[in-house]
């Protein structure tokens, strides 16, 4: 829905809210009235979830991977391995695995708490694996 159509259907619906509370003791006029406000602000409702849901199929952002952001990441210890996790989420979609779910907060909770080794190992074992499948 664009811009356009939201306006009008914003103005419509006020419009209409306005004419039912003053249609009084008129009973047809304020129910019509109110029918009409209701269905406005319901396409309103459907063109906000419309826009805020990501639709299933259509691609996701690229995250961007400079080199910068993965220094820094790793750079920021364990407060980093988010955005890592993360980036290679997004590779392992960009390379044809649309369906790989982002990481759960569980398991980037328990990547967190992993030493430095066992962490450098997921990811050796993520990005050998995403090369296998590019």
């Amino acid at each position: 829905m664009n811009a356009f159509a939201t306006v009008l259907l914003l103005v419509v619906a006020v419009i209409a809210s306005g004419l039912a509370a003053a249609a009084g003791t008129n009973e047809a006029l304020a129910l019509g009235a109110a029918t009409v406000a209701v269905l406005a602000g319901a396409l309103l409702l459907f063109g906000v979830v419309e826009r805020t849901r990501w639709p299933p199929g259509r691609p996701l952002p690229p995250l961007p991977a400079d080199p910068a952001r993965v220094r820094s990441s790793f750079e920021a210890g364990t407060r980093g391995r988010p955005a890592l996790v993360e980036l290679l989420d997004n590779l392992d979609r960009h390379v044809g695995n649309l369906n790989r779910a982002r990481t759960t907060i569980e398991e980037l909770a328990r990547l967190q708490a992993l030493d430095r080794d066992e962490f450098r190992e997921y990811l050796v074992a993520r990005v050998t694996d995403l090369e296998g499948r590019a």
